[in-house]
This record gives C-alpha cells, sequence and structure tokens, in this order.
C-alpha cells in the first residue's frame, strides 16, 4: 500500500518537474477521464445503455486512483458529502451504493499503511477521539442490559459508521489550507441544498424531489390551519434538516467578511440568503430559535459597529413582511414558551406533545440513572411509561425530542458525561485554535475558529428540541474540532519556524 502511495506521488513529480509546473496527475486524470467519458458517451448513445449505471465503474475507477494520489483531500471530500446527506440520497435516488464506509475504509489503510511505513506518520491521539471509542464500548454494553437489543444493534452499526469516518477526519484534515477547504465544501453542500430548497417552493413542483436533495413533508403548521409542505432536504424531516442551514450560516458570513475575492464574498453571500430561506421554508421553530441566537452571539463575538442595525433592521421588517403569512403563524406560536404573569396553558399539540415526551425522558433517567435503559430503547420504553403515568397524548411509540436527555434516559450518567466531555472539549480546542491563530498572525483564520463556535452552538440549541435520530452532524463537528486545533498547532509552528534563528 505504501509503495503504490510513494509511486503515485513520485509520478506526480515526474509531470510536474517535465511540464515546468504546468500539469500535474490529477489534471492529467480529469483530462483523461474527459477523453473516455466522451468515447464512453457516443458507445451509450449507440447501444442505448443507461449513461448513469455505465459511467459509475469509470467514476470509481478515477476516484480510486485519486485517493491514492491525494487521501487527504478525499477526506475532505467524504467528509463534506456524508455531513449534507448527498450520498444517502444518491443512494435512494440513483440506487447507487454510498461510498462512504467503503472509501473510509480505503483511508483507513492508507492511514495505517503511512503509519508503519518508511515515514511513521503518527496517528491523532486525542482525547476526543479516546471518549468516541469509549462512548462506541459504553454503546454496545446495552445488548447485554437493554430489555430490545433490536434497537441496540442497528444503533451500533450506525454508530461503527460514524466512529470510522471521525477517526479519518481527525487524521487527516490536519492543515489550515485543508480545513478552510473542508469549510468551503460544506458551505457548498448547504447552499446547494438550500438552493434546490427554494427552486421547490418557488415552482410548486413538490412532487419532484430533484434527485432526492429535496424530500418534502406535509406536516402540521398551526392548530386550525391546514398542514402544508415544509422543506426536509434530503433528510424528508423539516426540524432535521434545518440543523444543516444552522451549521452553514456562520461559515458563510466568514466568507463574506473574510473572503480573499469577491467571488468568494460573493459567494458568501449567496449561501447565506439561501440558507435563510431554507431556514424559513423548513418552519422549523426550533430551527428559527437556534438560528437567531446563534446570529445575536455572532454580532456579540465580532463587536460589529451598531451603525450596522441601520441597515439591518430596515432589511429585517422587509423579510418579515414579506414572509408568508403561515410562517408568521408558525413563529407567532413561540410566544407561548414566554412566562407570563397571567396563568395560561399550552394549546399548541406540539408543545403538548413535546413537554409529555421530555417529562417522560426524565423520568426514564430517574429510574435508571447509572447506565440507563440502553442504546434506542427510549421509544420502545415510552408506551408503558405513558401507560402508568397517564396523558392526554396518545400511547404509541413516540421519540424524547430532546438530545440530551434522550442519552441521559438511555446511557445515564455514564454516557451523558461523556457526551458532555466531548462538547466541552470540542469548545476548548476552538478556543486554543482561535489563541494559536492569532498568536500566528492569522486573524483571518482565528475569525473562522470563531464561526466554529458558533456554529457548534447553533447545532447544541437544535438539539434541545430534537432527539438523536442523525447524530452525524455531532460526531463530525467533533472531528472537526480535533481538525482545527491540529491545525492551530501546524499554524503556529511553522511561524516559529520561520522566524527563529538558525
Amino acid at each position: 500500500m505504501y509503495k503504490l502511495i510513494d509511486y503515485t506521488r513520485r509520478l506526480n513529480g515526474v509531470i510536474v518537474a517535465t511540464s515546468d509546473g504546468r500539469w500535474d496527475l490529477a489534471r492529467v486524470l480529469v483530462g483523461m477521464s474527459i477523453l473516455i467519458l466522451g468515447m464512453l458517451y457516443g458507445m451509450i448513445l449507440a447501444t442505448g445503455v443507461s449513461l448513469v449505471y455505465a459511467l459509475v465503474p469509470l467514476i470509481a475507477a478515477v476516484g480510486l486512483w485519486m485517493v491514492f494520489a491525494a487521501p487527504e483531500y478525499a477526506a475532505l471530500a467524504l467528509c463534506g458529502l456524508r455531513w449534507g446527506f448527498v450520498f444517502d440520497a444518491f443512494d435512494r435516488s440513483l440506487k447507487i451504493q454510498s461510498p462512504a464506509v467503503p472509501l473510509a475504509i480505503l483511508l483507513l489503510i492508507i492511514m495505517l499503511s503511512l503509519r508503519f511505513g518508511p515515514q511513521k506518520r503518527k496517528l491523532v491521539s486525542d482525547p476526543i477521539a479516546w471518549l468516541i471509542v469509549f462512548y462506541l464500548i459504553y454503546v454496545c454494553m446495552g445488548i447485554w442490559y437493554a430489555d430490545f437489543t433490536g434497537p441496540v444493534q442497528g444503533r451500533i452499526g450506525d454508530f461503527i459508521k460514524d466512529v470510522l469516518i471521525c477517526l479519518v477526519i481527525m487524521n487527516f484534515l490536519v492543515s489550515p489550507v485543508l480545513f478552510e477547504r473542508t469549510i468551503w465544501l460544506i458551505v457548498g453542500v448547504a447552499a446547494l441544498l438550500a438552493t434546490l430548497t427554494i427552486y421547490q417552493e418557488v415552482t410548486q413542483t413538490y412532487d419532484n424531489s430533484y434527485w432526492d436533495l429535496a424530500r418534502v413533508k406535509i406536516a402540521f403548521i398551526v392548530d386550525g390551519q391546514a398542514d402544508r409542505p415544509r422543506a426536509g432536504g434530503p433528510l424528508g424531516d423539516p426540524n432535521f434538516y434545518g440543523q444543516i442551514p444552522v451549521l452553514a450560516f456562520p461559515f458563510a458570513l466568514w466568507l463574506i467578511f473574510n473572503g480573499k475575492t469577491w467571488l468568494g464574498k460573493l459567494g458568501g453571500g449567496y449561501a447565506l440568503l439561501v440558507l435563510l430561506g431554507a431556514i424559513g421554508l423548513t418552519y422549523s421553530r426550533g430551527t428559527f430559535l437556534a438560528f437567531a441566537v446563534a446570529l445575536i452571539i455572532y454580532f456579540f463575538y465580532f463587536r460589529f459597529n451598531p451603525r450596522y442595525l441601520l441597515f439591518m433592521l430596515p432589511l429585517a421588517v422587509v423579510a418579515y413582511l414579506a414572509a408568508p403569512s403561515d410562517l408568521k403563524d408558525r413563529l407567532s406560536t413561540l410566544t407561548e414558551l414566554v412566562p407570563s404573569n397571567q396563568t395560561t396553558t399550552v394549546s399548541d399539540t406540539s408543545f403538548l406533545g413535546r413537554s409529555v415526551e421530555v417529562a417522560i425522558a426524565l423520568n426514564m433517567f430517574l429510574d435508571n440513572p447509572i447506565l440507563g435503559v440502553g442504546a434506542d430503547n427510549y421509544r420502545p420504553h415510552y408506551i408503558s411509561y405513558i401507560r402508568e403515568y397517564g396523558s392526554a397524548v396518545e400511547d404509541k411509540e413516540r421519540n424524547a425530542h430532546n438530545f440530551y436527555l434522550e442519552i441521559a434516559a438511555e446511557h445515564g450518567v455514564i454516557g451523558l458525561s461523556m457526551v458532555l466531555s466531548m462538547i466541552v472539549l470540542a469548545f476548548q480546542y476552538a478556543h486554543q485554535a482561535r489563541q494559536s491563530f492569532l498568536a500566528a498572525g492569522n486573524r483571518r483564520w482565528a475569525d473562522l475558529s470563531a464561526c466554529f463556535q458558533i456554529s457548534f452552538i447553533g447545532y447544541l440549541i437544535t438539539a434541545i428540541f430534537l432527539h438523536g435520530d442523525y447524530p452525524r452532524l455531532f460526531w463530525i463537528a467533533l472531528a472537526l474540532a480535533v481538525g482545527l486545533r491540529q491545525a492551530g498547532q501546524q499554524c503556529l509552528a511553522e511561524v516559529k519556524n520561520t522566524y527563529e534563528p538558525r
């Protein structure tokens, strides 16, 4: 494996040297791919074979070679596309098996070959990495003590994939340049999904999911009003889809203020606009609250001049007036959560159901405080709890609708302590990275570290209202925190070596 990587890099060096830097291996492969694709396309037109399925082997072959030529960029692509659920959407729409896990395994093999080859490249040994592995082991223990082992086994399979991908990301995205390009890809994927969401709403083409990247769900708006299509993105669920634009919008703001070119700044501006549109079209109150809090933190963190409000307030007023009436009706129900001097009852059925689910999660935790009931066992236990305590809510399987209480109920104090420790470490790493970039004199990447913190805060706020059905965003954020700290250390070390007397 190591020899193959070494030969690939030698070949790249020969191509660069013979072309005076005008060509490299990647460009040669792209040119060859275009030529071969053109020839293949002509053959397909003559035979009538489906273009998509005919191109898969060729794309896979070229992609495989690119993985060996530049494994860091393969890890970058894996991170961004896995983060945006793009692989999953194409798996459903095109019936093409997701390459995420095979790619992660291949990158893991390359990572180990670099470790035990002549270069002796060290593997990342980080507290977050160890905590993730220990948490996986702890989740697996649920097979022995959980009442319902089937859900535990299903969760273990998904978690192993997430752990594998996290370890790959931590070991390859270790430089500031790679981290920044990963953020570019994340913003690009989120903007693409948001663009499809807005186009779908404008054209009213709800029956077209656009390769399963823009699914909708006919869902509740407010009591007394008919349900309507709500944007669900590649997940098909408006509330979980809302986490994607909330995570991405601080990075779009970073591109606006820190882009190196006007094209980059304009790209960030476009991404921000469509992300805001996607947040609105989810009709998710939790998403809106998370966005509002993260935006306020952003402005306080960077100490924006109050004069900017002269431009922002009119824009906010125009946006509110232009918003659909059903969106304003949906957001107006948030006033039911505001304490008042008068005794009020919560009339919104969605709020009522979630309050019951949260209460049962708390009771489940108090009944099983150490180990919990086992991974993914909240749902089957919910029925017995709702029948015991009694409620107006129907007695069928429901989710906890709170990520933290779900972990407490399913994994007890031990599991909750692990997760909270990882969250604290992630913020600490981002702070350390920011300090390293500032010490190196790179304010641009220091601001990116701050935006990562704000993005993660946005996710953690949405997790107050959502359970853990799609935890990959959380695990990838932790892996990026490890990569960000390493990038800060590398940047500072390079500056010190540059100015160190010889």
